[in-house]
C-alpha cells in the first residue's frame, strides 16, 4: 500500500495549487468528469456541494462564510485571539476612591483604582478530520461546527483542517490496498474562514476533490469511481505529519452534542 500525503501552511496555499495544477494521470483520463475551476454558471454538483461551481466554493474558501442563521453571533465577527484585557481592582497611593480600612491603618495604598492586564488566554490544538457520512445533513453538520467554536469562544485555537481516503481490494473488504492525506493549516485564517474549512460540503466535495483530482503520484483508478473511502486519522499520522498534541475530532462523533457534551468529549480525547 502507499500513500500520498501533502500538508498546506494555510487556505491561501491550498487553493492556490489547486488551481494551478494540472490534472494527474488517473483523472486526465476521464477530464469530461472532473470539475471545471473556470466555469461560472450552475454545475450538476450544485446541491450535492451547497454552491453552484468551483469558483463560488474557493471565493468563500477565501472569504469565508457564516450561515445566514449565525450572521450576529460573536463567534464569527472576529479572529480568535491569544490575548484579552481584564481590569482588576487595586489599591496604590493614587486612585479614584478610597480604601477606608487601609486609610485608617495609615497604610499609604489607601486609594482604590482599576489596572488593565493583559492576559493569554488558553489555548487548545484541534485537529479536524472533516468525515461525516450521508446520514447527517448539511444543517446538523453546521450546527455541529457552530457548537464546537462555541464551546471554545474564551481559547485560542490553533487548527488544522484533513479528510483522508483510500481504495480497498473490493466493497467487501476493509483491507485498504492505497491511501492519500490532506492536511490544511488554519490557525491564522479568520473564523469564517475555519467555519467554511469545518462546515461546509464544499470543502469535502469540491476542494478535496480537486485536490485528489490533481496531487501528484495518485496511482489507483479505484479513485474515480467515489474518489475513495473517506476514513480516519491516527495520533501515529499526526506524529508522522508534525502535528503532535492536537486533538483529533472527527466532525461526525460531535453531531448533536451541546457545548457542555462538547467540552466533556475534548477533555477526554
Amino acid at each position: 500500500m502507499y500513500e500520498t500525503v501533502e500538508v498546506f501552511p494555510s487556505m491561501k496555499s491550498f487553493l492556490r495549487t489547486n488551481r494551478e495544477r494540472k490534472l494527474n494521470a488517473v483523472f486526465e483520463k476521464i477530464s469530461s468528469i472532473t470539475q471545471d475551476i473556470n466555469r461560472n454558471d450552475e454545475d450538476h454538483l450544485g446541491k450535492f456541494t451547497g454552491t453552484k461551481n468551483y469558483k463560488e466554493a474557493e471565493a468563500l474558501a477565501l472569504k469565508g462564510w457564516v450561515p445566514s442563521n449565525e450572521k450576529n453571533n460573536n463567534i464569527f465577527k472576529a479572529n480568535s485571539k491569544s490575548k484579552k484585557i481584564v481590569r482588576r481592582t487595586m489599591t496604590g497611593p493614587v486612585g479614584y476612591a478610597p480604601h477606608v480600612p487601609n486609610a485608617i491603618a495609615g497604610r499609604p495604598d489607601s486609594m482604590i483604582y482599576q489596572k488593565r492586564i493583559v492576559e493569554q488566554q488558553p489555548s487548545i490544538n484541534i485537529f479536524v478530520n472533516f468525515k461525516a457520512s450521508a446520514k447527517f445533513t448539511k444543517e446538523q453538520i453546521e450546527q455541529t461546527a457552530v457548537n464546537i467554536f462555541s464551546a471554545l469562544q474564551d481559547t485560542k485555537i490553533n487548527l488544522c483542517v484533513g479528510v483522508t481516503s483510500h481504495t480497498r481490494k473490493s466493497k467487501r473488504s476493509k483491507e485498504m490496498t492505497s491511501r492519500v492525506m490532506l492536511v490544511v493549516k488554519l490557525s491564522n485564517e479568520s473564523m469564517p474562514q475555519k467555519f467554511f474549512a469545518t462546515a461546509h460540503p464544499s470543502m469535502l466535495r469540491r476542494l478535496y476533490f480537486r485536490w485528489l483530482e490533481t496531487v501528484p503520484g495518485l496511482k489507483h483508478k479505484k479513485y474515480i469511481e467515489n474518489y475513495g473511502y473517506v476514513g480516519n486519522f491516527s495520533q501515529t499520522d499526526l506524529k508522522k505529519l508534525g502535528l503532535e498534541n492536537y486533538k483529533i475530532c472527527n466532525l461526525q462523533d460531535f453531531i448533536d452534542l451541546n457545548k457542555e457534551e462538547i467540552l466533556a468529549k475534548l477533555k477526554k480525547l
